[in-house]
Parts: C-alpha cells; sequence; structure tokens
C-alpha cells in the first residue's frame, strides 16, 4: 500500500470520527510514515479504524503509540519530564466533590473539544467500589479539559469488541485514564497499572500535547 492510500484511509475514517476537527491535522503529523515508506508496514481499514499489516501471518494490529506513531513510551516520558502527582482524595472528600459540581444528580462537562460528557449516579457508584478509582478524581476534569493524549481504541473480549475513547493524562508515578464508550458515556476512571502504561495508547490517535 502506497504512502498516498494509507494517508487517505485515515484521513476518509477521520471524517466520521467525533473528534473530525483535531483529528486530520494529528494523525498527519503524528504517524511515523518512515516505516510505511521503507515497506514495514502497511495500513488497512477495517472495523472503522485503522490497523497495521506490519507481522504477516499473525494478523492485522491496532496501531501502536511507540511502533507506528513514533512517540515515546511511558517510562521514557516519565524519565524526561516532570509530570504532575495526582491529587489524592478519601471516600468523604469525594462525596463533597460530587455535591459541589453535581447539576441534580450528574456533572455535566465539556472535554478539550467541546464535546459534552455526563458523569451519572452509576457512573458514581462505579467510581465508590474502589478507591483506586474515586482517589484520583481531582484530576477528572483535567483529564478531559486538557488530556496529554485521546486515542479512539478497540477493545476484544471474547465474544465483542467495543470503542471506547481513551483521555489520558501522564502523572507520577502512572498514568490516567477515562474511558468514554461510543455513545459518549464514561464507562471508568482509574489509575493506570505499571502494566498497563501504553495499553490504551493503540488505535487512532486523536489529540496529543
Amino acid at each position: 500500500m502506497s504512502l498516498v492510500t494509507a494517508t487517505a484511509l485515515t484521513i476518509n475514517h477521520a471524517k466520521e470520527l467525533r473528534f473530525t476537527k483535531n483529528f486530520i491535522p494529528s494523525i498527519c503529523n503524528s504517524l511515523n510514515y518512515q516505516s510505511c515508506q521503507s515497506g514495514k508496514t502497511s495500513i488497512v481499514e477495517a472495523d472503522g479504524t485503522a490497523y497495521t499489516n506490519a507481522e504477516p501471518g499473525k494478523g492485522a494490529k491496532q496501531l501502536k503509540a511507540v511502533d507506528h506513531y513514533g512517540l515515546k513510551s511511558f517510562r521514557q516520558i516519565k524519565e524526561k519530564s516532570r509530570l504532575p502527582v495526582p491529587t489524592r482524595i478519601n471516600k468523604d472528600a469525594f462525596e463533597t466533590w460530587w455535591h459541589e459540581n453535581a447539576q441534580g444528580r450528574e456533572i455535566r462537562q465539556k472535554d478539550f473539544a467541546g464535546l459534552p460528557i455526563t458523569f451519572t449516579e452509576k457512573f458514581k457508584k462505579h467510581l465508590l467500589k474502589d478507591e483506586n478509582h474515586y482517589a484520583v478524581t481531582g484530576d477528572l476534569f483535567s483529564t478531559i479539559k486538557n488530556p496529554d493524549e485521546v486515542w479512539e481504541t478497540i477493545k476484544h473480549g471474547s465474544h465483542r469488541r467495543d470503542w471506547f475513547s481513551a483521555y489520558l493524562k501522564f502523572c507520577d508515578p502512572n498514568p490516567l485514564v477515562l474511558l468514554v464508550d461510543e455513545d459518549n458515556k464514561p464507562v471508568t476512571f482509574y489509575e493506570m497499572k505499571i502494566s498497563q502504561h501504553d495499553s490504551f495508547r493503540t488505535g487512532v490517535l486523536i489529540k496529543k500535547k
């Protein structure tokens, strides 16, 4: 596949995404096309997203931050940057935070692109189940309004695949991630474990600082 064809595929797909106005310049500027030109990577479109066929016989893989976009791994980012430390809160402080920001039973915010995201009572209950979720909610708004990266990614289960927008905020010691489903509903927000650091940096890169 030629470089021109690969570019056309990703840009055509961008027109269907909800982040169109940010996506087109981002994908053109961020993709590591040097690997495409060398013949090591071909980009194809399937399932409504971009895949690479870099490893013949192993099936198509979603594009990866380091291998295909030429981005640094989180470990490299952490070594070279002074990252913020998440503001941690307990359950009582979380309840106060929710009460101060809620309109009725919901919290309504807009992300970096002006798209509305509604945090429901159901989402609140989900966060309260695990300290790894509610303890970092002091950084929730900054994660959607000023993310370090946003990805459109697909996660494959045993019987289904799900679309997510992954909003990432790079923090020390671990990044924070908010997952929003294809209906624009928040699914989860938490501090990643070490083994997860680059796990959501796959698919189509929508935004990066």
